[in-house]
């Protein structure tokens, strides 16, 4: 009769996979790692690393902004944490100009993609 390997579910939407464990006598055992799942791996940290960088900074930006527009405008405008704060017109401004800047570069890359499928056509 052939060894049934159990199923360990990881979830709703992750498919059963085989439990690899030397409780089964070793059916089912891990292939050995090679060099570029190793470096699969160290691209996997590297990427975790960037994200969770890229999540702090957007952390960092939205509290500095929320406070900046939400609480500030209740502080007397002498107490001294104003001077951390640009004035409230770049409040509105800078975001404004940033979704300029980013629509401008949008079109920009559509255009050069519409372009490109031109000449590939002709």
């Amino acid at each position: 009769m052939p060894q049934v390997l159990p199923l360990l579910s990881l979830g709703p939407m992750m498919p059963r996979v085989p439990h690899f464990s030397p409780e089964h006598g070793g059916v089912g055992r891990r292939p050995p790692l090679t060099e570029a799942k190793i470096k699969g791996f160290k691209m996997e940290l590297a990427d975790r690393a960037v994200g969770f960088l890229l999540s702090i900074i957007s952390l960092s930006i939205f509290t500095y902004y929320t406070f900046w527009v939400i609480i500030l405008p209740f502080v007397d405008g002498d107490h001294f944490v104003h001077k951390y704060f640009l004035p409230q017109e770049y409040a509105i401004l800078i975001p404004v100009s940033a979704c300029v800047a980013l629509l401008c570069l949008l079109c920009i890359f559509i255009g050069f993609v519409m372009l490109k499928s031109k000449k590939k056509k002709a």
